[in-house]
This record gives structure tokens, C-alpha cells and sequence, in this order.
């Protein structure tokens, strides 16, 4: 995952200004203090669970671009010698 170019924590910010939805809606939908959002907006990283309700509630799949880069790893594994380590 140290390649990985993914900030998970951005594309949720961006899904929210494309919606035009708040950083207040969704986190009374997931359950969580709204500055605990703003948080969630600065990590790159973000535990499954968690992203999995955020997904539900934007219908959105975010754990799609996470398997874009992965499948994307994958081929360049199979087309050299060098085998990427996640």
C-alpha cells in the first residue's frame, strides 16, 4: 500500500462537494461527531468497516479504487521480473 496514490479521505470530501452533501449529513448517518469527519477527510487511509458504511450511505463504492490499483499492480507483475510488494 506505500504506492498506493489513493487518499481515501479526499475522495469522500469530493463525493460530499459533488453531491453538494455536509460533512454534518454524513456524519449523522455514519454515526460520528462531525469534527470526527474532518478527520476522516485528512486520512489516506481509512479502516474497512468504516468505509464500507460511508459507501452505503453515499452509494458510492469506494473499495473500487482500491481494486482498480491493485488489479492494476497485478499486471505489471505479470509483465516483469519484479514483483511488487503491497
Amino acid at each position: 500500500m506505500h504506492n498506493n496514490p489513493i487518499h481515501f479521505g479526499k475522495l469522500i470530501q469530493e463525493t460530499l462537494q459533488e453531491k453538494g452533501i455536509s460533512a454534518s449529513w454524513l456524519a449523522k448517518k455514519i454515526h460520528c461527531h462531525k469534527t470526527n469527519m474532518y478527520k476522516i477527510f485528512q486520512k489516506k487511509y481509512i479502516d474497512s468497516e468504516l468505509l464500507e458504511r460511508i459507501s452505503i450511505v453515499l452509494d458510492m463504492d469506494f473499495f473500487s479504487f482500491h481494486s482498480d490499483f491493485v488489479n492494476q499492480k497485478r499486471k505489471q507483475n505479470r509483465n516483469s521480473e519484479k514483483y511488487y510488494f503491497l
